[in-house]
């Protein structure tokens, strides 16, 4: 009789039989690697020095729109608890600007929440 095991390697999970139990053969039936689930993370989550993209276009405290494929490195934030208010320092083309979000749900406050929806880091 076939004994079913799973094998666990490098990111991937296979299903197989052992064929003969004295020589250990194995015969793999699924050899897709798993995929890892997506992170999630808010815009207070970013790493200084990660390049971010964005993915889905979102407007900003100031009504900027940031459009999808716009590419930029993270530098710092700074949070102003008083307004709520989270600004973002970032390095696009070359020149160090800012952005601003209020994190409080009638402004930004999902955006900030979701911020894994809106930008991926590459």
């Amino acid at each position: 009789m076939k004994t079913p095991f799973i094998i666990h390697a490098q990111r991937s999970c296979k299903i197989g039989f052992i064929l003969r139990p004295s020589k250990v053969r194995a015969c793999l039936i699924a050899k897709e690697p798993m995929s890892l689930p997506k992170r999630k993370f808010t815009a207070s989550d970013l790493v200084p020095g990660k390049t971010y993209q964005v993915i889905s276009a979102f407007k900003d405290y100031d009504g900027i729109i940031h459009p999808v494929g716009e590419y930029w490195r993270f530098v710092k934030k700074n949070f102003l608890p008083y307004e709520d208010g989270l600004s973002l320092f970032i390095e696009k083309n070359g020149e160090n600007i800012s952005f601003r979000l209020q994190w409080r749900t009638e402004t930004q406050g999902q955006i900030i929440d979701d911020f894994s929806d809106f930008v991926k880091e590459v």
